[in-house]
């Protein structure tokens, strides 16, 4: 027993005394590695890259108008000038539209019996000519256009009729003596006949067209020759028309 324990020491002395072994050839090793490294040169890293600077701009003035005309300390400093316009003047309104009160067509252009739209007075008038403050464009039996200023304006024949009232005169116009007419249908005739009286040439009245209207009440025969101008009379649609036209 004795001897056996006397191996086991002998055994742990062995183990003890190889690792110390080990252990001094291991710090041996680190201390030569050590002094190698101590011993080597440091490389420096090389220098990082510097950008090239921008060479720096003239003092330009113009760059620093903003500054001097928004200073804070005025906030009225400003080049800016704001010019006020003037309120534009209302629009001056339409006038009165004419009043029609008969078209008529003899084979050439057209006549509109109208007023200015004003007084009950009337005459006739054609494409070109003004009636109060229009001229009248163009006109169809129901159908007128109008210029005023720089408008236009497309009427029809119910828009411009008469309305009650106007075909008789105005309620400070002088009493009707007795036994004179009152009704509208024969003061428009009346206004009608003493128009037409103006127009009356040789017998026939003068449209301005080709032919010529005939006189209301006119005896002469169809087919009589007259200043160079022959009687027509046939039948229509509103009745008998009687005209006159040029003999060829």
């Amino acid at each position: 027993m004795t001897r056996k324990l006397a191996f086991l020491n002998l055994m742990l002395v062995a183990l003890l005394g190889a690792a110390g072994w080990q252990i001094r050839e291991r710090w041996r090793e680190a201390r030569v590695r050590e002094e190698a490294a101590l011993r080597r040169a440091a490389t420096p890293p090389p220098n990082p890259a510097v950008p090239a600077m921008e060479p720096a701009k003239p003092v330009d003035a113009l760059a620093y108008a903003e500054v001097a005309m928004k200073t804070m300390f005025s906030k009225d400093r400003n080049p800016t000038v704001v010019i006020e316009e003037a309120p534009k003047p209302p629009e001056e309104p339409v006038p009165t539209f004419p009043v029609v009160f008969g078209v008529m067509q003899l084979g050439g252009p057209i006549t509109v019996f109208m007023s200015d739209g004003k007084t009950t007075d009337q005459k006739g008038y054609r494409p070109g000519d003004k009636v109060g403050a229009f001229e009248l464009v163009s006109a169809m039996k129901d159908e007128f256009t109008f210029k005023w200023k720089d408008k236009t304006f497309v009427k029809t024949l119910a828009d411009l009729k008469p309305k009650p009232g106007q075909l008789i005169a105005a309620a400070s116009a002088p009493a009707t003596p007795a036994g004179s007419h009152t009704l509208a249908g024969d003061a428009a005739a009346e206004k009608l006949k003493n128009l037409q009286k103006d127009m009356v040439k040789d017998g026939m009245i003068d449209t301005g067209a080709t032919n010529r209207a005939c006189v209301p009440g006119d005896p002469t025969p169809s087919g009589a020759i007259q200043a160079g101008f022959r009687k027509v009379m046939r039948p229509g649609l509103f009745g008998q028309m009687c005209y006159w036209e040029p003999v060829r």
